[in-house]
C-alpha cells in the first residue's frame, strides 16, 4: 500500500509546490510591478511639486521687485487701474531715492543695491494692510492706499520719515535719502 499511496501523495505534493512556486513568482512580479508603479508616482508628484513651486516663483517675480521685493511697477499700474475702475478712493505717495547715481558711480551698484533695499526696508515699515508699496522706476517708489485721506497720506509721510531716521540709527553709514 505505501508504494502506491507515495507517487499518488508526492504527485500531489509535486503539484502544490508548482502552484506555489507559480503563485510566489506571480506575488513577486506582482510585488516589483507596485514597487515600480510607486517609483513612477513619486517621480511624478515630485515633478508636479517642483512645477508648482516653479510656477509660484514665476507668479511671484511676475508681480515684484527681484531686488527689493516690493510689488514692481506693472502691479502697482495694474491697482492703480483696478481702483479707477471701481471708483474707489485712493491715496498716492510718489518718493525717490536721492543720489542713487552717484552712489552707484563712486561706491558701486553694489551699495546702491543695498540703499535700494534699504529704502524698501523703510517703506515696508509704514505700510499696512490695504497698501501697495511698489518700486516703479529705477530709484522712484510709490504707496497706493485703498480708502486714503488727507490725514492718513500726511501720516504715512511722517511714518516714512521716521522709518528712515530709525534705519539710519541702526545703521548710521546708510546713505539712504528719501
Amino acid at each position: 500500500a505505501f508504494p502506491h499511496f507515495y507517487p499518488r501523495h508526492a504527485s500531489r505534493c509535486f503539484d502544490s509546490a508548482q502552484q506555489l512556486s507559480h503563485s510566489a513568482l506571480n506575488d513577486r512580479c506582482a510585488v516589483d510591478n507596485a514597487i515600480n508603479l510607486l517609483h513612477v508616482v513619486a517621480e511624478m508628484m515630485a515633478t508636479l511639486i517642483q512645477r508648482n513651486r516653479t510656477q509660484a516663483m514665476i507668479e511671484k517675480l511676475s508681480i515684484h521687485d527681484g531686488l527689493t521685493g516690493l510689488y514692481n511697477r506693472a502691479y502697482f499700474e495694474a491697482e492703480m487701474c483696478r481702483h479707477k475702475r471701481e471708483k474707489s478712493s485712493l491715496g498716492c505717495m510718489v518718493c525717490d531715492l536721492d543720489g542713487l547715481k552717484a552712489i552707484n558711480d563712486i561706491m558701486g551698484h553694489a551699495q546702491g543695491d543695498i540703499t535700494l533695499q534699504e529704502a524698501a526696508e523703510a517703506l515696508r515699515g509704514c505700510c499696512g494692510e490695504n497698501v501697495v508699496a511698489a518700486r516703479i522706476g529705477g530709484d522712484e517708489f510709490a504707496v497706493l492706499v485703498a480708502g486714503a485721506c488727507l490725514e492718513l497720506m500726511e501720516e504715512m509721510s511722517r511714518e516714512l520719515k521716521q522709518s528712515v531716521a530709525a534705519l539710519h540709527k541702526r545703521h548710521p553709514q546708510s546713505l539712504l535719502r528719501l
